[in-house]
């Protein structure tokens, strides 16, 4: 049985496309035209039964049939890379109520939601929590996505949330969500880039990188002033925010990570490209939003589990 999954504030898709790779049908949603295209140009390869819907979903609600609801809604009112505009006063801030409200509206078997850590303990997550607490047994964990196969060190808070009529044990997803993660090879830096240290700039799709001005911020990156520094060959990908901006080097290259890297480094496979015409700074942002695939892939085959 082919089980639906929506996505909300979908972006490139690296929720979706854990939950692709392990055949679920997966619908996106998010309100940006190049968004649109990079999703579908990718996930389209899996299923032509995936889709994408463009909207605004703090004006509109999308009501759906999917058992399954996942959804990243933008994180920076409380990134900790934001250094202006913070909590309530950011305009994303009303995404939360975004998310929730379709939780709500739909009331899906399962639903799972995944932001920054530094959004545990705002009042607006524990309010829309509240509201759900009645129809679903929940958990919030704390995942460094380099525990479960991704060669990335980021860590992202997650909310798994099972409807408390589905007669489905959340205990048991935890376990078999941990011990998939046990069995996932670890993957460094050098496992994933490695063979593109020898290859030319445009000689592959997407790789190509920001150029750096080395007599500007050479004191800055040998400083490691704001995130500016040379990432490890024998470790894991530092989790970082949009490369162009945060300037991070190559282990042993003088340039920055190229477009191609940081896909990899963040756990999308070789096969995911971006389509033409993209700019340069929207390609590496999208990176910066998106999911690790490899931990949703993990949480994917989890689900397929308990669902048997």
């Amino acid at each position: 049985m082919e089980l639906k999954v929506l996505d909300l504030f979908c972006g490139m898709g690296g929720f979706s496309l854990g939950f692709a790779m392990e055949g679920f049908i997966v619908i996106g949603v998010d309100k940006s035209r190049n968004v649109a295209k990079t999703y579908l140009y990718n996930l389209k390869k899996y299923n032509e039964k995936n889709e994408f819907i463009k909207k605004d979903l703090n004006k509109e609600i999308i009501k759906t049939d999917a058992p399954i609801i996942i959804g990243s809604p933008p994180c920076k009112p409380w990134s900790p890379l934001n250094t202006r505009r913070k909590g309530a006063s950011h305009q994303d801030y009303i995404c939360i109520n975004a998310y929730f409200n379709h939780i709500l509206a739909n009331k899906p078997l399962i639903f799972i939601f995944e932001n920054v850590p530094q959004i545990e303990n705002d009042p607006i997550l524990k309010k829309n929590l509240q509201k759900i607490s009645q129809d679903y047994d929940y958990v919030i964990r704390n995942i460094r996505y380099s525990d479960y196969g991704a060669p990335t060190k980021r860590k992202r808070l997650f909310i798994f949330a099972f409807r408390k009529d589905l007669g489905l044990n959340l205990q048991e997803f935890l376990k078999e969500l941990d011990e998939i993660g046990q069995k996932m090879p670890k993957k460094l830096v050098k496992d994933v880039i490695g063979h593109l240290v020898d290859v030319p700039e445009g000689k592959i799709k997407d790789h190509e990188w920001h150029k750096i001005n080395f007599e500007k911020y050479g004191e800055k990156i040998k400083k490691k002033l704001y995130g500016c520094e040379r990432i490890k060959w024998d470790d894991f990908f530092p989790s970082k925010g949009n490369l162009q901006k945060v300037l991070t080097l190559h282990p042993l290259l003088d340039r920055s990570l190229s477009i191609k890297e940081n896909l990899l480094l963040m756990g999308f496979p070789n096969s995911y490209e971006f389509p033409e015409g993209l700019s340069k700074w929207g390609r590496y942002q999208m990176i910066a939003d998106a999911v690790s695939p490899t931990f949703s892939n993990v949480i994917a085959k989890a689900l397929k589990k308990v669902l048997k």
